[in-house]
């Protein structure tokens, strides 16, 4: 194929995307008021995601929101609400991640326009999934940008290392502990830019189920499509540094994967206590 002809056809793709994404902002201005006014957890948190991702809202703020969100709903909200029993046979086939969109949602979660907005964020990178882990698997190590993010224990126990990346020079970081712990249903752990952006996760139970919502490339700075692709900088914790601070070393993904999760000094959390 010529340059030419690349060209044409990357043009031609532009061109049909850009009425598809016009009609589904005005799709977007027309269920936004609905799920402000929906009482439920999830088109509220929705709503807060658009808020912060289209109209410049904190990010601080839809992380305080989240963390709200996730502690009032629980294990039993969190499974309620994802249909965990409706769909837990798919999931045993899944190997990371089950994606929560449109109709996949259960009633409980939000009705017609909750359904439709959680498919046009999908594009936007708003999202909601199950993550899915297996005794002994793990998410590893790694920092975000422009992101919130989080985490709720619905079915197992889950490991959650998280820190502040407070510095960096070179191939080093400096990182602030926070989370440091076995979750078992309830469990939560947020994220932001300033606030514990740097997590490691691990499964304990022999099937663990994980409620997550993410809010992706806040601020815009690239594209979608570039931003997902370079949503993750890896970063292995090391040594414990004087006044508690932690060395870390920005990474390769196949490295950071090929740490395992220290389980040395873990808490045991009562998430239902």
């Amino acid at each position: 194929m010529t340059n030419s002809s690349t060209s044409d056809s990357a043009l031609g793709v532009a061109m049909l995307r850009r009425p598809r994404r016009l009609l589904g902002n005005m799709v977007l201005a027309w269920v936004r008021p609905m799920l402000r006014a929906d009482v439920r957890p999830l088109p509220s948190l929705l709503e807060a995601g658009f808020f912060a991702k289209l109209d410049g809202g904190d990010d601080e703020e839809l992380r305080s929101r989240l963390e709200a969100v996730f502690t009032s709903l629980g294990a039993d909200g969190g499974a309620e609400v994802t249909g965990l029993h409706r769909v837990r046979a798919r999931l045993e086939q899944i190997t990371y991640k089950y994606g929560l969109l449109g109709n996949s949602w259960p009633h409980a979660a939000g009705g017609l326009a909750f359904r439709i907005a959680s498919r046009l964020a999908a594009g936007r990178g708003i999202t909601f999934d199950i993550l899915v882990l297996r005794s002994g698997e793990a998410i590893a190590p790694h920092a975000h940008e422009g992101t919130v993010s989080g985490m709720l224990v619905v079915e197992g126990e889950v490991g959650f290392r998280t820190y502040d990346v407070t510095g960096a020079s070179g191939e080093d970081a400096l990182l602030k502990p926070g989370l440091a712990g076995k979750y078992g249903p309830g469990g939560l752990s947020t994220s932001s830019t300033a606030y514990h952006n740097l997590h490691w996760i691990h499964g304990f139970a022999p099937v663990n189920y994980i409620f997550r919502f993410t809010v992706t490339n806040l601020g815009e700075a690239r594209a979608e499509s570039a931003a997902r692709s370079a949503a993750r900088h890896y970063c292995v914790p090391g040594e414990v540094l004087p006044g508690g601070f932690v060395r870390g070393r920005w990474s390769t993904e196949r490295e950071a994967k090929a740490t395992p999760f220290p389980l040395a000094g873990l808490a045991i959390i009562d998430s239902a206590a």
